[in-house]
C-alpha cells in the first residue's frame, strides 16, 4: 500500500471522527505520532510498511464489530479500500 491510500483513509476516518489527528493516526497504523506527516510530506508516493497496513486493517475490523451495523457499512468500506491499496502494491512490486 501506498501513502495516497493512508492519506485518503485517515481523510475518511478524521471525517467521521474516528480520529483526531495525524499524530493519534500514526498510533492507530502502530506508528510514530509523524508517520502520516512523512506520507503527506513525499505527496503519498512512499510505501507503506506491510505491518503498519495490516495493523491498520486489524483496528479496521475490530472497530467495524463494535459499531452499530450503519457505521459497519462505512468501515467496511474503509477495509476494502485498504485491501484495494494493498493489492495494487502488491502488483507493483513485481
Amino acid at each position: 500500500m501506498y501513502g495516497t491510500t493512508i492519506l485518503r483513509v485517515y481523510e475518511m476516518l478524521r471525517a467521521s471522527g474516528v480520529t483526531e489527528s495525524e499524530r493519534s493516526f500514526g498510533r492507530w497504523l502502530g506508528r510514530g505520532p509523524d508517520y502520516v506527516r512523512d506520507h503527506r510530506r513525499s505527496h503519498g508516493m512512499m510505501r507503506v510498511s506491510a505491518t503498519a497496513a495490516a495493523h491498520l486493517r486489524t483496528r479496521l475490523v475490530i472497530l467495524s464489530k463494535q459499531v452499530p451495523p450503519c457505521l459497519s457499512r462505512e468501515i467496511d468500506q474503509i477495509i476494502t479500500i485498504v485491501d484495494q491499496g494493498r493489492a495494487v502494491a502488491q502488483v507493483l512490486a513485481r
